[in-house]
């Protein structure tokens, strides 16, 4: 193991009645947050810091595509760009961190890609659209008998009739609560 390079982070519940954390390991530095394949997790699996630098990252990027706009770029290549350096940074490992992320993250990212749409870099966008197709997208994947998610997934459910459509094919869970 590089102990340089090494981090502990303890995931714990957001308001614990009882806090009970572990002694730190030895030679190896115990944090609130870290970076995990370019996706930072905090202790409570919320994703504001992470959204945060994305968006610092974006903007970023939209001043730079300012300037090729500056330069004569056309609306069309101007979205190629767009969706190759914003989106595609969007869009990476979405299904990972976008169910998380509050209302007002959200907002925010919709605002990004509205202020882009008002400066004639892309199309309308939103959100929860890039979200939806993510979350298809790494399900259709995992319907593959070869993905390595797949095993999670539930059994297929053999129907002797076709009453409706679904989207998916799989025996849901049984879910019991005190009120069922």
């Amino acid at each position: 193991i590089n102990y340089s390079k090494t981090k502990e982070i303890v995931f714990r519940r957001p308001n614990p009645r009882h806090s009970i954390y572990p002694n730190p390991l030895a030679c190896i530095e115990q944090v609130c947050e870290a970076k995990l394949l370019g996706v930072v997790f905090n202790y409570k699996l919320a994703f504001e810091t992470h959204v945060q630098y994305v968006l610092r990252q974006c903007n970023q990027r939209l001043y730079l595509i300012k300037l090729l706009r500056n330069q004569g770029l056309s609306r069309k290549q101007l979205n190629i760009v767009f969706q190759a350096i914003i989106v595609a940074r969007v869009q990476y490992a979405l299904p990972e961190w976008g169910g998380f992320i509050s209302c007002d993250m959200k907002n925010t990212v919709d605002a990004l890609f509205s202020h882009a749409n008002r400066s004639g870099f892309c199309n309308t966008l939103s959100f929860d659209s890039l979200l939806f197709s993510a979350d298809r997208t790494l399900y259709k994947a995992m319907c593959n008998s070869q993905h390595c998610l797949s095993l999670i997934l539930p059994p297929v459910k053999v129907l002797q009739q076709d009453l409706r459509l679904r989207g998916h094919g799989h025996v849901l869970p049984d879910h019991h609560t005190a009120l069922y």
